[in-house]
């Protein structure tokens, strides 16, 4: 499970990151792009049973 959980929080971070650019940036594909792939990660994470943090409060 750890490699797993590792794996999951290091994806949400980049995809977390990869959206704040596409925000600045202006990027509407992007944005909608990177907001389905946290939707995805944190659904997989739950799935799982692993607790990851929502600095947003956003639930993405």
């Amino acid at each position: 499970m750890g490699e797993l959980a590792t794996s999951l929080r290091e994806r949400i971070s980049a995809a977390r990151r990869n959206l704040a650019e596409a925000r600045a940036s202006g990027d509407g594909h992007g944005e909608d792009t990177y907001t389905a792939e946290l939707e995805d990660l944190r659904r997989r994470a739950e799935d799982h049973g692993v607790a990851v943090d929502d600095p947003e409060g956003t639930g993405a």
